[in-house]
């Protein structure tokens, strides 16, 4: 993904193997610790989740060749995390699966796939984008600061989960 800048698009019905591939290889290499337990639902189920489900998406960063460099999804977010509420009022989007080749990172290809991100989630109504990242992944935080997202709030346990949003009203 090096020749110049990648071509961003939502996923379709003809892309959910590569992509998932894609995301399961840096899923696996970025977090191991996660890999033992097969692929997460949203993965195993990609159309109803990405495809099928209103004010949802699965953007993919695509080389000149037609290679997958990079992926991130969104989705409703559910107030499943204690943590991370947000009234109906104020409604929610979860940035999910944000992941970059590793032969592509540094490069802007996340910023990018963010920027899409964060464009959908606003045409899409929400007036947030919430998140959540560890402090393990190096960078991810400061990479995520950079792309407008603040701190609400971090859990002090074993997985260093830090989790962040930015409004897109």
């Amino acid at each position: 993904m090096t020749e110049m800048s990648p071509m961003i698009i939502q996923a379709r019905e003809e892309h959910i193997a590569d992509a998932v591939a894609f995301a399961a290889l840096v899923r696996k290499e970025v977090m191991p610790m996660f890999a033992i337990n097969g692929l997460p639902p949203d993965l195993v189920n990609f159309s109803e989740h990405y495809l099928q489900q209103a004010g949802a998406a699965f953007f993919l960063a695509l080389s000149e060749r037609g290679e997958i460099g990079g992926c991130i999804g969104v989705q409703p977010y559910d107030n499943r995390i204690e943590t991370a509420q947000y009234e109906a009022n104020r409604p929610a989007a979860e940035i999910v699966k944000c992941y970059v080749a590793a032969g592509s990172r540094r490069s802007g290809v996340g910023s990018l796939l963010t920027a899409e991100a964060k464009r959908f989630i606003a045409q899409q109504g929400y007036s947030v984008a919430y998140l959540h990242t560890h402090r393990f992944l190096k960078g991810a935080v400061d990479f995520w600061q950079r792309q407008g997202f603040v701190i609400t709030a971090e859990d002090q346990d074993e997985w260093q989960t830090v989790h962040m949003d930015a409004s897109v009203t």
